[in-house]
């Protein structure tokens, strides 16, 4: 990289040895121009701040390389030797050498007496010797800058100088993709401040010489997955010369191509080959991280050749290897252990993710406390914080083994009560009767906490009233709890819905609601429960004709809620009962609007039918009424083979998504570095995908065996639709309007036949609390 034009106080002959020797190496060019061009250590270009100093930020693990060329039958010998050292995730630091040594020579004295050079008995050398200190940093995205700082020591056969000089170089990232590989331009100003030997390093001697500077532009792309490599450097060698040095600026402006194309075969052997305008080369050798710990470890061999000259040959050798842990390893074990981050400032920071409902990234960050931090006081929580983890994400299979094992690992840890409630939640969800009577038992000792026994105790009510259709066992449970405790609303509900369902008189399914509505409700499930007993206080106000009561309830029920179509549905015959169509044809309008079931659709369109027919707008209603009858005829429900093929789909998501969660366990055991963290966002990636698939159809199974409060079966919609079609077709027909207002109204008296099959259907609810 650099190049020296330094004096000599040595006699005329050595002076002209050396740049006999210089010419007949390169055979053009400046004196030392071996070290301004790149071709003698063109594989170490990414590697080398020689190169670029910005190229270090792209060194992941510390690296340590050596590089010797000798030339001309070992006449020239140049080295490159230098550690790289990634701090953090951004910054790079180097320590480089870099020296040539042109050999030696016997100093001689003119004698002029015999007109000869006699020998003195000393001997003269020329040795130029760099030392670098870089860094480098990439402050922004894919943009990498460096500096490096130069100390040069230059004999020069003669007296020992030295100078100080610097370089500086930018690089950016072009490209990081998986099929095009990744591609990498740099431009870099060798000696930009550019050394001036002197005889002491601090007081340069005016006139000097000073080492020429260099303008390199690189490009490096690497494409399948780094298994092919090719590099080009364009060299403007002596920019900014030194018009002392130069008067003719024809003879400094010169330039130099490099170009290189190599590749990595079977992860073990390497091949390159290299030409320049004055220069071609062959290189090959091994690299073997298969030996390091997936690092690089290789050993190169590159061979010259010069196109003017046969005797002007090079060989090269070239050793690297990576050391130490990835530098994001480095950094998370850094910020872990020394920094802001002790095992308890990554247990809160978990906590934190966990409350705000992010819990892949939660998992994480527990696993990471188990992992690094084995002794921690707290692992018994950050066990069954991973279970629970689990848990929400509906890894369900994952969280019983995390689960179970906080239990067997902390027996008398104050946490295994909670792991035994989430053990009965999954058995509950699992429809493990068995199981769930089982952590019941396991929950009724006086060790653990009324807030975790109250819990139990709704669990074991749902149990019994979905799993046993026990509704008397279930009302038992669900009165142990008090009213400060979340779950209340959610017992009071289910107790009002046994009560109702078990033929009790409505008053004590009243009182149950009433206490919902005096109850806090803060969470999302919490007020979607609340919605759904108003919707239950607005049936049971409609079957006791008290509409208006029955009316301000359903009101209650918000767009928003998964309920809101059984409001309107509500509204819409409670208007038919008490006569209010303009509020009937608003609640049938919205429902066709809203709702995404066929029948719900046909139901409202035929509530928007009836205001109609009463206001006498029969065209309107005929209209109405035979979109309604197209659609009721083909409501597009699956047919059983449908339902069959898509429950087989969903038991086959859920062993994917077993497995997954087996693989998300095994990977956090691992240190957090970049090939982690990538497959961490793959699976994350497929989390996501496979927990939306499986959602879908447990929202489609609901759709699908829905019945709404106050729906009707799809044959006595078909049959309203059609009747009052004929009626309305039968009056436009004959031009007589009384007749067909009046059957209408008789069939519209006959609602009130169906409240009785209403409270039938309200035993095979599905009803979703949490």
């Amino acid at each position: 990289m650099k190049s020296s034009r330094a004096g000599t106080s040595a006699s005329l002959l050595a002076v002209l040895w050396i740049i006999c020797l210089a010419f007949a190496v390169w055979a053009d060019g400046l004196p030392g121009e071996y070290l301004v061009t790149q071709r003698w250590r063109d594989l170490a270009t990414i590697h080398s701040p020689l190169t670029n100093p910005a190229f270090l930020t792209e060194e992941n693990y510390k690296t340590a390389r050596v590089i010797e060329a000798l030339s001309m039958h070992n006449t020239f010998q140049m080295t490159e030797a230098g550690i790289t050292i990634p701090i953090g995730l951004y910054q790079s630091y180097g320590l480089t050498y870099a020296g040539e040594f042109a050999g030696t020579i016997d100093e001689g004295i003119y004698n002029q007496a015999t007109n000869s050079i006699d020998p003195t008995g000393r001997t003269l050398s020329n040795v130029d010797n760099f030392l670098m200190f870089t860094y480098a940093i990439n402050p922004w995205d894919r943009l990498s800058v460096g500096a490096s700082l130069t100390m040069a020591y230059q004999t020069a056969f003669g007296q020992p100088k030295m100078g100080i000089g610097g370089d500086l170089g930018v690089s950016y990232r072009l490209l990081h993709n998986p099929l095009w590989g990744d591609h990498i331009i740099g431009l870099s100003a060798l000696n930009l401040i550019a050394p001036t030997p002197a005889q002491t390093i601090f007081s340069p001697t005016a006139g000097e010489d000073s080492y020429a500077r260099d303008l390199k532009l690189s490009w490096i792309g690497t494409f399948w997955n780094n298994q092919i490599e090719s590099g080009l450097d364009l060299n403007l060698k002596d920019f900014l010369p030194s018009k002392v040095d130069f008067p003719s600026a024809s003879s400094v402006l010169e330039n130099d191509v490099n170009f290189r194309l190599g590749g990595w075969i079977f992860r073990m052997l390497k091949a390159y080959f290299q030409v320049g305008p004055q220069y071609w080369a062959v290189s090959g050798g091994v690299n073997l991280p298969v030996i390091n710990n997936g690092r690089d470890f290789s050993l190169m061999y590159q061979y010259t050749t010069m196109l003017k000259s046969t005797d002007a040959t090079m060989h090269s050798i070239y050793f690297r290897t990576e050391f130490g842990l990835h530098r994001e390893e480095e950094f998370a074990k850094l910020m872990a252990r020394g920094l802001n981050l002790s095992p308890n400032d990554l247990y809160n920071r978990a906590l934190t993710l966990y409350s705000n409902g992010n819990y892949w990234e939660a998992y994480f960050v527990f696993a990471q406390i188990l992992e690094q931090f084995p002794d921690f006081f707290k692992n018994d929580w950050v066990n069954f914080y991973r279970g629970s983890c689990f848990e929400e994400l509906d890894m369900r299979t994952s969280a019983v083994a995390a689960y179970q094992q906080t239990c067997k690992q902390y027996p008398r840890s104050s946490s295994v009560p909670n792991a035994n409630l989430g053990l009965m939640r999954i058995a509950y969800r699992e429809n493990d009767m068995t199981e769930v009577t089982r952590q019941f038992g396991l929950l009724a000792t006086p060790e653990t906490p009324d807030s975790i026994k109250f819990h139990a105790d709704y669990i074991m009510g749902e149990a019994n009233f979905r799993l046993q259709n026990n509704y008397a066992g279930a009302a038992k449970y669900f009165g142990q709890i008090p009213d400060t405790h979340p779950a209340f609303i959610f017992a009071q509900h289910s107790l009002g819905v046994a009560s109702f369902i078990q033929g009790d008189n409505y008053t004590k399914a009243m009182e149950a609601f009433s206490a919902v509505f005096r109850g806090t409700a803060t969470t999302a499930s919490q007020k979607e429960i609340v919605n759904r007993t108003y919707l239950m206080v607005g049936f049971i106000y409609y079957q006791q004709q008290e509409l208006g009561k029955a009316v301000f309830a359903l009101r209650q029920v918000p767009p928003t809620s998964y309920y809101y179509q059984d409001a309107l549905l509500g509204l819409g015959w409670s208007a038919v009962k008490s006569r209010q169509w303009v509020d009937c044809e608003q609640s049938g309008a919205t429902l066709a609007k809203v709702s995404k079931i066929t029948t719900n659709q046909c139901e409202g369109m035929l509530l928007q039918a009836y205001s109609l027919l009463i206001n006498k707008k029969f065209a309107d209603a005929e209209e109405l009424l035979k979109s309604a009858l197209a659609m009721i005829k083909n409501p597009g429900f699956p047919t059983a083979d449908t339902l069959t093929a898509r429950q087989n789909k969903y038991f086959e998501n859920r062993v994917l998504y077993d497995d997954l969660a087996k693989s998300v366990a095994a990977i956090a055991q691992s240190a957090p570095s970049e090939p982690v963290l990538k497959i961490i966002d793959s699976m994350h990636t497929v989390q996501k995908s496979d927990k939306a698939a499986i959602d879908a159809y447990l929202t489609f199974v609901d759709n699908t065996n829905r019945q709404l409060f106050f729906g009707h079966s799809i044959a006595k919609i078909k049959e309203d639709i059609e009747y009052s079609l004929a009626s309305v077709e039968k009056y436009l027909n004959q031009g007589k309007a009384a007749k067909p207002a009046i059957q209408s109204r008789e069939k519209l008296d006959k609602i009130d036949d169906q409240i009785e099959k209403l409270k039938e259907q309200m035993k095979k609810l599905d009803e979703k609390t949490k």
